[in-house]
């Protein structure tokens, strides 16, 4: 069987088919849908690239897409990259924890009586990692 559709023709019925729809389209142009669905299985099964006027892609187009697509890619790394360096600077992370602590026995006078506070503070970042408050003073 002679092929009946030209390249330009079945293209132009691909990119109409993505537009409308493949039954709408072949409506439109008087063919079968099962004809535009085969074309479009063909295209995908032989790796065709089309561009964004739905135009098959030479390999001098393919060549410059993967490039353009390839420094994208390595400028998005490297944006990331300064995020990760920018979110390790605002966000501390303690690389000698529990090194050296410190304990103070505070009195807090009260109505009735007294109550103590015992904090233990962590002298590499300040942050207190413990308390104990009773109203008895033992060691």
């Amino acid at each position: 069987m002679a092929n009946k559709y030209s390249d330009e023709e079945r293209t132009e019925a691909l990119k109409l088919a993505d537009e409308i729809g493949a039954s709408a389209a072949a409506q439109r142009l008087g063919i079968k849908a099962n004809t535009i669905y085969g074309w479009r299985n063909r295209a995908r099964n032989k790796n065709i690239v089309l561009n964004r006027a739905g135009q098959p892609m030479s390999e001098h187009e393919l060549r410059a897409e993967n490039a353009r697509l390839a420094k994208e890619l390595k400028e998005s790394k490297e944006e990331v990259e300064i995020l990760q360096n920018t979110l390790s600077f605002f966000v501390k992370r303690p690389k000698n924890p529990i090194k050296k602590w410190l304990m103070d026995i505070t009195e807090i006078p009260c109505k009735d009586a007294k109550l103590y506070l015992a904090p233990v503070l962590d002298c590499y970042d300040g942050t207190i990692r413990g308390f104990k408050m009773d109203y008895q003073y033992t060691r």
